[in-house]
C-alpha cells in the first residue's frame, strides 16, 4: 500500500473506531451540517419542481 494513495487517507478520518472518539461539539457540527446539506437539496428539489410546473 503506498502512503500517498487515496486510500491511506480515508482510515486517517477519525470515527471512533480509530483511537479517539467524537467530541460532543464535533458531533452535533455534523448533525448541523448534515440537516444543512438536507434542507438545500430540498430547497433546490423544490425549486426545479416549480420550474417543471411553470412549463
Amino acid at each position: 500500500d503506498r502512503p500517498g494513495s487515496p486510500n491511506h487517507a480515508r482510515g486517517a478520518v477519525s470515527n471512533g473506531i480509530f483511537g479517539t472518539a467524537k467530541t460532543e461539539a464535533q458531533v452535533l457540527r455534523e448533525e448541523k451540517y448534515k440537516q444543512e446539506l438536507k434542507k438545500q437539496i430540498e430547497e433546490k428539489r423544490q425549486r426545479e419542481a416549480d420550474e417543471v410546473a411553470k412549463r
